[in-house]
């Protein structure tokens, strides 16, 4: 929840998103403070992150 919003006006993604394709969220209650410890283990390089495939992300104005 990127600035504390829960969500973007004007975005439906569902609207967007071809067959067969999954869009996954969750909203969960992780403490910055541990997601922090995660990115500051990536930044390292002592957690290394495997990218399996690369996608688009295609918003359209209405």
């Amino acid at each position: 929840m990127p600035g504390d919003v829960w969500s973007i006006p004007d975005f439906y993604p569902m609207a967007v998103i071809p067959n067969g394709v999954r869009l996954t969220a969750s909203g969960g209650d992780l403490p910055a403070e541990a997601l922090q410890r995660y990115v500051d283990l990536v930044e390292a390089g002592r957690l290394p992150l495997k990218i399996h495939q690369v996608g688009k992300l295609v918003v359209r104005a209405s």
